[in-house]
Order: structure tokens, then C-alpha cells, then sequence
């Protein structure tokens, strides 16, 4: 076993074997080896204090730790710090001025501790920490999982954007998994103060890690208590009145458009409205989870309760959890009625485990070289906010009319109609000082050129023009990293390599007028950043417009794929696969409008707009000043992680 402490002197390293030692003033990290107790592999444990209430915390089996630079955190430790490093029997210390870090060398488990010598958070010890080999995408890699224990009372927040209902993720399970809706941000704060930013960008999750099993690994019954499945009716009205057809069913599996089961015969046609009933037996006592995914309007009853009333739009379909505690050996009631109109739906289920404990939390993710993650303590949850802040870049207030009221729908369809609309809450004195021009003002064949449609909008620089020094308004326009085959746009990216290619060749086509094939760029190469910048700038951002709306930066590629498909649509990438990147998305497309933003009009404010999945943000400023100077900007996306501090703004750019 060895115990490294590097300080920043480079000619400068300790050694400390079984003796206690102590080292104050700096020093970058402290790297132990350790095999672990389960497999008797050898692992690479780095410490490293960023601050003196951050601690970046690696591991992994390369003595070397891995090549991949992070995306998210762009700060280096702080010099300077006054550290204290010592060992008594099998325990290291690191103590910053706030903070004591103990480490186990027999096992490489760490705890947080005040400086007063109490936990704050401790790594679990029983399976605490998993590597298990793995090939994503034809990438040898590992699978990782990293436990804690946590106190009994505190609640944790975070993780992004969920539409779960859920303010408290403690004792949840969270997909961190980037789509239509959702929000990925793989960091967590507790209610005790502290955080962990957890540096991965594959699918993770957060909480059990088991995927969804189908019903057909459950004894079903149907609603004449005949074991071997659920009965299944499929109805020609939404009343559940006219029969069409029914049949015994072992599962519910029609979520994805490529992976699915098949309805009856003439479903499209004949079938307004589906209820399956029955009755479900387990042979493990205790909760069971269910995952029901569906768009259309949704009921389902467990044990005669109803526990999911829902209604989604067709082609957003989401998912609710309803858990039922049940008894081995006893039958329980299972009912859903679904009002489809040609949608998606599907039912799994997760038995009780005993690995889930109850003051527990896990991470875990697809891909990985290493566990890499960040602990933040403070006093108060807005030091732990400053702390994340510090680690993965600063977003400064927005320009003040961002505060104000933004005008959206889901689209204007032409320039008078926009214009009109500004006009009316002038007459009507109503303040306003944004308005949003969103998707397909463009021929319906030419997206991607970022070009006006003539026929709708015969003038779009005059509507900017007119929008700023008559009515005194801002405009955000949405712009998508979507190319139709056969644009100029398209042939300029493909050129280069630049696009991912197999939507093109499956000839999935999308939902616009006849369909179009398409397919989005990949962010991640630089050129490729550069070149989009390029054409929005000619296109759009010359014409005056004031703020990004970036949209469909999921990358929603094409909607409602199983999600090996969707990661396959988006791979490879310029810096790796698309299953390790898959998150990321979102701040290397903002990257790109941000980086060639700030060069093009470097004094330029900026409004951001976040919805959906994707990172909508924008510059703004532009316009006559209403209401005084203010200093500040913001470099958001949806992440708000990017590498440069902006220069200091115009200061009649405020308004």
C-alpha cells in the first residue's frame, strides 16, 4: 500500500508509511493504492482540496486515472491552502481549515467531518464502491456505482429538471438521462449542507440502479382469475362500451416506436380506447415499484386505488411510479384504461430489494473510466451553490429586461402577425419586453438554413429594427442544430464530417408537412462549433435579434426511439461515444452560440431561456436603453458551465 502526499513544489514528495507524519502549507493531492476487499482488484484512490470546503474525490484502476478532461469543472485547486496531513493506525487525515477527510487505507473508504470531528457525509462501507467491466458502443469501460450513508432527517434536492411531482429525491429513484422534458444536472444538496457534484456524463442513476422488468415475470392473471396473463379489451369507443376484440396478455410493452409489441388487427382503425384487467402475484413480500409510461389520457388502479389520472400530448408520452406494498403468495388487483389516440404505452415493475437501504444514497453510471466526484460543504446552502459555482463557472445576473414579461406561443406564423401582437400591448399599456419567434419561420423544406420564409416574413431585419425603435421591445428567436438532407447548411457540415448520420440512414423522416430526413450536428468537435456559429451569424444574429431561444439540444433527434436507438442516433461524437457523452449535449451546443457570440459582439448582453431538455440561452441588449444601466451578464445554457469569464459589458447595453 502507498500514501503519496504531492505538494505544488514538484521536487517536493512525502512519503508516509506506517508512521505518523504531519505536513502543513501546500500541496496538490494524496493518492493511496488499495485492493478491494471484494474482488481483490488494485484501485487508485486521489484526494485533492480545491478549497477548503471542496474536495475532489477519484478513483479508479489506472495508477495514471483517466485522459479525459472534464467537461463541467473548469476551475484548478486553490494555492495557497493550509493543510494538515497526518495518519494514526489505518486512517489518513487531510484537514483543510474547515474540513477533516479520513481516509481508510485498508479499503479506501472516506468520511467528511467537521473539524470538531463530526460526519458530515461518510461513504458507505458494505458494497460501497463497484467497478464492474463493461463495453458500451464497442468501448471497453466500467460501470460504476458510488454509495453513501446519510443521516436519518435530511432531505436532498437537485439533479436538474424532473417532472416527477417530487421536491425531495430521498429514498426516490432518478433517471439521469437527457430527453424532451428533462434537464440533466448531476449534482446533489442535502438540507445538511453539503453537495456532490458528480462529474459523469452517461445515463446515470441515482438511487436503485435495476432496470424495469416486464409483468411477464410475474403471475398474472385475468379478470376471471385464469393464471397466464391480464385481460386485455380493446374497445372501438373512449366510453369503454363497443367491444372490438380481446385477447390474454402477458405484458404491456408499446412504449418505442422500433422496439414493441403488436396491437390486434386494425388498431389504427377500430380501436378508440384499451383496458387491461386482472390480478398480480408475487413470491417476495414487500414494495413494489411500478413504472407506467404512456401518452393519451391514463388510469390505472392498484388493489382498486387509483393511482395514476393522466393526460399527456401523443407525442410527449411520460412516466409515473406508483409503489403498492404487497404480501407473498397474495393476489392483487391491477387496472388500466387508456384512451389512446395512436400513442405510446407501457407497464414494468421492480421488486423489493435488499440492497436499497434507507440511509443510503447511490450513484451510478454507463460509462466511466473512474468514480469522479466533488463533496462541497458550508454553513448554509447558498455556500454549497457558491462552491458549485466556483468549481463549474459563474452566471451572472441577466440583462434587466429579461426580468421583465416575455410574449410566446407556440409559434408566430408570419411578420405581421408577430408585429401585431407587440402592438396590442402597447395600446393596451400592458408592459412588455420580450417577444418570442419560435420554430418553422423558415420554407418548410429548409431547415437548417436558419433563412426567413420571404412569402411570411418579407423583412425580417426591419421587423427587428421596428420591434426595437418603435415599439421598444426584444425578440428571441429559436434555433435548432437540425439539418434537412440537401440544404446548403447540411452539404457544409457533411463535408466536413461534421453530422450524425444514422438517421440519415435509417430515413427516418419527421412530422413536418410530407416528413423530411434529417439529422443534427455534433458539438463536440470544435470546427463543428465554429461552423454553426457561422451560419446562425449570417443568418440571424446579423439581423439584430436579441436573445437565443436554442432548442431541441436533447438532442431529441427523433422522438420516442428505445434508448439503445437513441444513443446509436447520436454516435459517434468527436470526443468519444454518444452513450458517454450523452448528457452533455446541451453545453457544447451552447458552447458554440456563447464562444462565437462573445467574439463576433464581445460587449453584447445576454437573456436565457430554459426549457424542455435542451439549453436555450441568448444575448440581449440590442435597442434603445429604457431603464438605466446595469452591469452583468449571463453565459448560461442549460447547464451554465462555460470557460470564460465574459468582458466587462456596455454599459448601454442595460436596459
Amino acid at each position: 500500500m502507498r500514501f503519496i502526499l504531492k505538494p505544488i513544489l514538484p521536487q517536493i514528495i512525502f512519503f508516509i508509511m506506517a508512521s505518523v507524519m504531519s505536513v502543513s502549507k501546500e500541496m496538490e493531492s494524496i493518492t493511496i493504492s488499495y485492493k478491494d476487499p471484494k474482488t481483490n482488484d488494485l484501485h487508485y484512490l486521489r484526494v485533492i482540496p480545491y478549497d477548503d470546503n471542496i474536495i475532489r474525490v477519484t478513483v479508479g484502476t489506472n495508477p495514471s486515472f483517466s485522459p479525459h478532461r472534464s467537461l463541467v469543472v473548469i476551475t484548478s485547486p486553490k494555492k495557497n491552502l493550509k493543510l494538515e496531513n497526518y495518519q494514526k493506525a489505518d486512517t489518513i487525515f487531510l484537514k483543510t481549515e474547515t474540513l477533516v477527510v479520513k481516509i481508510c487505507k485498508k479499503n479506501g473508504n472516506i468520511s467528511f467531518c467537521t473539524t470538531d470531528n463530526k460526519i458530515i457525509l461518510k461513504e458507505s462501507e458494505h458494497n460501497g464502491r463497484c467497478f464492474i467491466p463493461a463495453e458500451v458502443l464497442g468501448e471497453k469501460t466500467y460501470n460504476v456505482q458510488q454509495k453513501f450513508d446519510i443521516s436519518e432527517c435530511e432531505g436532498l434536492y437537485g439533479l436538474g429538471q424532473h417532472q416527477n411531482g417530487i421536491m425531495n429525491y430521498r429514498s426516490h429513484d432518478i433517471d439521469l438521462w437527457q430527453y424532451n422534458i428533462v434537464a440533466v444536472v448531476p449534482f446533489l444538496v442535502s438540507s445538511n449542507n453539503y453537495g456532490i457534484l458528480w462529474d459523469n456524463y452517461s445515463r446515470t442513476k441515482f438511487g436503485d440502479t435495476r432496470e424495469y422488468q416486464s409483468l411477464e415475470y410475474c403471475k398474472l392473471f385475468d379478470k376471471s382469475g385464469n393464471e397466464g396473463g391480464l385481460t386485455a379489451e380493446y374497445f372501438s369507443d373512449e366510453r369503454f362500451e363497443t367491444l372490438y376484440t380481446s385477447r390474454t396478455e402477458k405484458r404491456i410493452q408499446h412504449e418505442f416506436i422500433d422496439v414493441n409489441d403488436p396491437f390486434p388487427d386494425g388498431f389504427a382503425h377500430n380501436v378508440k380506447a384499451v383496458r387491461w384487467s386482472g390480478s398480480i402475484k408475487c413470491e417476495k413480500a414487500g414494495k413494489y415499484k411500478f413504472r407506467l409510461y404512456c401518452s393519451g389520457y391514463t388510469k390505472m388502479w392498484l388493489n382498486g386505488k387509483l393511482v395514476v389520472d393522466s393526460w399527456r400530448q401523443n407525442w410527449l408520452p411520460w412516466t409515473h411510479f406508483p409503489e403498492l406494498e404487497m404480501k407473498k403468495g397474495e393476489k392483487y388487483e391491477l387496472k388500466i384504461e387508456w384512451i389512446h389516440s395512436g400513442g405510446y404505452i407501457g407497464l414494468q415493475f421492480l421488486p423489493p430489494s435488499d440492497e436499497v437501504l434507507p440511509n443510503s444514497i447511490s450513484l451510478y453510471s454507463e460509462v466511466a473510466d473512474q468514480i469522479d466526484y466533488y463533496f462541497i460543504n458550508g454553513n448554509s446552502l447558498d455556500d454549497v451553490i457558491s462552491g458549485y459555482r466556483s468549481l463549474t463557472g459563474q452566471a451572472p445576473m441577466m440583462p434587466k429586461w429579461a426580468m421583465g414579461l416575455w410574449q410566446c406561443r407556440e409559434r408566430y406564423r408570419t411578420q405581421d402577425e408577430l408585429l401585431s401582437v407587440v402592438k396590442e400591448f402597447r395600446k393596451r399599456s400592458i408592459p412588455l419586453d420580450n417577444i418570442v419567434q419560435d420554430w418553422f419561420y423558415w420554407e418548410e423544406d429548409k431547415w437548417g438554413d436558419h433563412e426567413f420564409d420571404a412569402s411570411r416574413y418579407p423583412n425580417p431585419a426591419g421587423m427587428v429594427r421596428t420591434l426595437h425603435d418603435s415599439l421598444h421591445t426584444r425578440i428571441m428567436i429559436s434555433v435548432w442544430p437540425k439539418f434537412y438532407i440537401g440544404t446548403r447548411n447540411y452539404e457544409e457540415m457533411k463535408a466536413n464530417g461534421w453530422l450524425y448520420m444514422r438517421n440519415i440512414e435509417k430515413g427516418q423522416k419527421d412530422w413536418v408537412g410530407p416528413g423530411y430526413v434529417s439529422t443534427f450536428y455534433d458539438p463536440y468537435s470544435e470546427g463543428a462549433r465554429l461552423l454553426y456559429w457561422k451560419q446562425i451569424n449570417e443568418k440571424l444574429f446579423s439581423l439584430g435579434f436579441d436573445a437565443w431561444w436554442l432548442d431541441c439540444t436533447e438532442p431529441d433527434i427523433q422522438s420516442n426511439l428505445s434508448r439503445q436507438e437513441t444513443i446509436l442516433r447520436q454516435n459517434p461524437t468527436a470526443l468519444g461515444s454518444g452513450a458517454r457523452y450523452l448528457n452533455t449535449y446541451s453545453l457544447m451546443n451552447s458552447q458554440a452560440v456563447y464562444e462565437g457570440q462573445r467574439k463576433t459582439n464581445p460587449h453584447q448582453r445576454r437573456a436565457c431561456r430554459q426549457s424542455e431538455g435542451g439549453g436555450e440561452c441568448g444575448e440581449g441588449g440590442q435597442g434603445e436603453r429604457r431603464r438605466g444601466n446595469e452591469q452583468g451578464n449571463n453565459r448560461g445554457g442549460k447547464s451554465g458551465r462555460f470557460r470564460q469569464t465574459a468582458p466587462e459589458e456596455d454599459k448601454n447595453a442595460g436596459a
